[in-house]
């Protein structure tokens, strides 16, 4: 058994999941800025295994130039373990 939400605007997108049988969330938010740059995070958490993860990424088109950069970067959190991860694509 799980709930799920979800929100909508002209320029961005937000749900929500939670599952209580296994004491977990998960939220998700992604927002067109303009037309070149989108933003986006997510958030994952569980008590049972006291663990959580967060993510933020972006998108960047420079059409006159002919590119796309990508970037994201994560972040665990657990009893025991920290990590950060940051990747640029």
């Amino acid at each position: 058994m799980f709930a799920k939400q979800c929100f909508l605007g002209e320029n961005w997108q937000f749900t929500a999941n939670v599952c209580p049988s296994a004491v977990a969330a998960h939220c998700c938010y992604f927002h067109k800025v303009n037309e070149h740059l989108h933003i986006g995070a997510e958030l994952e958490t569980s008590l049972i295994t006291r663990e959580s993860v967060g993510k933020g990424c972006y998108q960047l088109e420079i059409p006159n130039g002919n590119a796309m950069f990508k970037g994201e970067i994560f972040l665990g959190l657990s009893p025991f373990v920290y990590w950060l991860l940051v990747r640029c694509f």
